[in-house]
């Protein structure tokens, strides 16, 4: 006995079916392709589990709880000190891209992301080297690169690379690449580090990687390390009280080891460390079940809306010998099918999806669209567990019913409507939460963009220099007035808002037992002119500051209400004698808006500034003017534009890219929201369908007793409506609760307007009442004596 004939399969109720089910699928395989990706990270490198990041406390209020950082004459004594470690290697916090490789005697540039590292790292991170060996890796004229970059290069061992400073690298062997789920994924080449700095105490840009016992005990370790560093401290002219003190600041250090295996979920460590945002994987962890819960039971309110449609046939089939169980089987091999359809139609829509996705960098198209049978495997059998337990309930529903009783057409449907309605209602509660979370997360993106930093931003424009460019201002700014769109310039070391500011610690310049920590950002003379930066005491910086390697020191209120600093105070962090400050700035902020108001210090010396800033004039052609920017720039050192990262950006450009995390968030919660909202409208419509044709006989009456065609359409949206209200009345708090949760992140965001969630509710409502209307319509409009004669 077959109960799926192929009518069936292309009748619009089947159809729909498949539609939602394929969305769902390709939807809940994307996401968790992206999930997997985020929760295996590091996890394809062999040991990972006993491989650790070493880190101690800076500054707790500050953007970073830990630094990743350590200097190598502390560093490399690990692993010959510390009987628990079995590798150590370190790896510098600083990269380059750019290479001069000669070819046919002219010399062309590419591009090769890299590291400088010690040896040791190859053993921590198990490297597997194809070509080549490493016995002639020491310095910073050797290189070893992954397979991928040598093949797309032309590389092979031997070779030599010329670097920006004019040096010259060997390559001196191949290794196989990493995942790029892996701290080291997303690197081609590492660079020798020598004996760089290998005695200094004060240079701290090394990131240290260990590989501990399986049983190593981390509190023995800390011991351990706590004796090292004191002794690399420790002079013989230090006094009782000097060696008290110097206990005392290791114990405040508070060295910690972070797992490779949770390192990629630590937001708040500066390092060589790649973050993974969990509130974006969980999220999307989140929305995927609710993606393919919503769909399912769309197919759970098809079928039981077909319940008194299908009850004659069935226990006709009962009466000629059918079993009960063959007959439940039957029902769940319908939905299988159903199922394995939409799976077919789901393959052809996530590699369409997919590859749009990656075109947009919103996802790894490798982790997506390559070698997931794994995640493939497991959609599919999630869904058709999910259609088995969707089919369950009414099949066996369906065939209890006494053939008698079915075969008169003595059966009601009201239980089975209460039930359907219940469910499209937890459906409108889903779609309803996500549209209220994806409007305050979008209008929050925008504010942080756009919110006032406290310094002057208008027709502001920033773009990174080459060495030679920043070793000259004086030509540079001689040669960019020349175009009068130009109406000021100025110059710093950094971003002024970069999350990865030069912080220091150091004795308080007043009260040596107190701890000094503030954030640094060397600046030109006219920065804080340029800037409108507000001094509230003393005096602007001269051209004198600019030239000295003294300098000044200009903070910010936050610094000298927290320090008690005044202009009265120097400081002992220049070799060169102390710095005097000079005068303090109104707090702006320097840091991202997740982070709130931090010390800084506005120091004018004699350097080097590797970032230029240019007010643009507010009638200027910004093509125009960029591109004369970037030629002039150009021209005087051609290494600018072959640099793909060197390039003129207005500020609001550079701001966005601060906030990837929340934009990558935004946009995917939005996608993924709009699919929700489609599934359910996809169920909205079937259910109202099915109702309509039903209720044939009565719309005709109800018109032949002269109901209009609106009363007949509000008849069907007036339920609806009171679903969406009593939906509206759970949805809203719970969405209200995790907007709170997620902006608990920030220390700056929008506040949590009334009218917001309003206009969500409204939307809900105008969908839900196009929904029902265009399903009705058909019905509403039919001539009421077609309806009663076939009736």
């Amino acid at each position: 006995m077959h109960l799926i004939r192929f009518r069936s399969l292309i009748s619009p109720a089947a159809l729909l079916n498949i539609t939602g089910i394929a969305v769902a699928i390709a939807a809940f395989y994307i996401i968790m392709s992206i999930v997997a990706t985020d929760l295996t990270f590091d996890h394809s490198i062999k040991n990972y589990k006993n491989v650790y990041l070493l880190s101690n406390r800076v500054m707790q209020t500050g953007s970073y709880d830990r630094l990743g950082l350590m200097n190598r004459a502390i560093g490399e004594q690990i692993k010959q000190r510390i009987p628990s470690v079995i590798h150590s290697g370190c790896v510098k916090f600083w990269d380059d891209n750019t290479y001069l490789r000669e070819e046919n005697g002219e010399k062309k540039r590419i591009k090769i992301s890299s590291l400088p590292c010690s040896k040791g790292l190859f053993d921590v991170f198990s490297f597997e080297f194809i070509e080549g060996d490493t016995s002639k890796f020491f310095g910073k004229n050797t290189m070893v690169i992954n397979h991928k970059a040598a093949q797309k290069f032309n590389l092979h061992i031997g070779d030599f690379l010329e670097m920006n400073n004019g040096e010259k690298t060997e390559i001196v062997a191949i290794f196989k690449d990493f995942a790029k789920n892996t701290h080291l994924g997303r690197t081609d080449a590492f660079v020798g580090l020598g004996d760089e700095n290998i005695d200094n105490r004060n240079q701290w840009p090394y990131s240290y990687f260990l590989m501990l016992h399986d049983n190593a005990d981390l509190n023995e370790f800390n011991k351990e390390f706590n004796q090292i560093a004191k002794a690399a401290f420790l002079t013989e002219e230090d006094t009782a009280e000097e060696i008290a003190e110097l206990d005392k600041e290791i114990e405040r250090g508070d060295v910690k080891l972070i797992s490779l295996n949770d390192l990629h979920f630590q937001k708040r460590i500066l390092g060589h460390h790649i973050f993974i945002d969990p509130k974006f994987t969980y999220t999307m962890l989140i929305l995927a079940v609710v993606i393919i819960l919503i769909a399912y039971i769309n197919y759970f309110n098809f079928f039981v809306a077909r319940i008194p449609d299908r009850i004659r046939s069935i226990n006709t089939r009962k009466i000629l010998g059918s079993s009960r169980a063959s007959l439940v089987w039957s029902l769940i091999a319908e939905s299988l099918i159903y199922t394995l359809l939409g799976a077919s139609l789901a393959y052809f829509i996530q590699k369409y999806a997919g590859t749009l996705l990656s075109q947009y960098n919103m996802v790894d198209a490798d982790a997506v669209l390559n070698g997931n049978y794994l995640i493939g495997i497991l959609t599919v059998g999630l869904a058709c567990i999910a259609a088995i337990i969707a089919t369950l309930y009414p099949a066996l529903h369906i065939t209890s019913i006494s053939p008698a009783l079915a075969i008169r057409g003595r059966i009601t449907s009201n239980h089975d409507n209460a039930l359907r309605y219940i469910l499209i209602g937890c459906q409108i509660a889903a779609s309803l939460a996500t549209i209220i979370g994806t409007t305050f997360i979008s209008l929050n993106n925008n504010f942080l963009i756009t919110r006032d930093m406290g310094f002057n931003r208008n027709n502001l424009y920033v773009t990174p220099v080459t060495q030679k460019i920043s070793q000259n201002p004086e030509d540079i700014e001689s040669l960019l007035r020349q175009n009068a769109a130009i109406t000021d310039i100025t110059w710093a070391s950094s971003p002024i808002v970069n999350i990865s500011s030069d912080m220091r610690t150091e004795n308080h310049p007043v009260n040596e037992n107190e701890r000094f920590e503030y954030n640094v950002l060397n600046v030109s003379p006219n920065f804080f002119e340029f800037m409108d930066l507000e001094l509230v005491e003393g005096d602007y910086p001269t051209k004198t500051d600019g030239e000295s390697n003294i300098g000044a020191a200009y903070f910010n209120e936050n610094a000298r209400n927290r320090y008690n600093l005044t202009t009265e105070i120097s400081l002992n962090d220049n070799p060169h004698g102390k710095r005097p400050i000079k005068g303090f700035v109104k707090d702006f902020n320097f840091l991202p808006l997740q982070y709130g108001i931090q010390p800084i210090g506005l120091f004018v010396h004699k350097t080097n500034y590797y970032y230029l800033y240019l007010r643009f004039a507010p009638d200027a052609d910004i093509a125009a003017t960029k591109k004369f920017v970037e030629t002039t720039l150009n021209d005087y050192d051609p290494v600018y534009t072959s640099i793909s990262e060197l390039e003129v950006l207005s500020f609001t450009q550079q701001q966005e890219k601060l906030y990837d995390a929340e934009k990558q968030v935004s946009a995917f919660i939005t996608i993924f929201t709009v699919i929700t909202i489609i599934v359910s409208v996809i169920g909205i419509f079937g259910i109202v369908l099915f109702d309509t044709q039903r209720r044939r006989k009565e719309i005709g009456i109800r018109r032949v007793n002269g109901a209009t065609i609106t009363e007949i359409l509000l008849m069907f949206n007036k339920k609806f409506f009171i679903l969406v209200g009593i939906c509206a009345a759970v949805s809203v708090p719970v969405a209200l609760i995790a907007i709170n949760k997620y902006f608990s992140g920030f220390a700056y965001h929008i506040p949590i307007h009334w009218y917001v969630v309003a206009i969500c509710i409204l939307f809900a409502l105008f969908i839900t009442a196009l929904t029902v209307t265009l399903a009705a319509f058909r019905a509403a409009t039919e001539n009421p004596s077609n309806t009663l004669k076939t009736e």
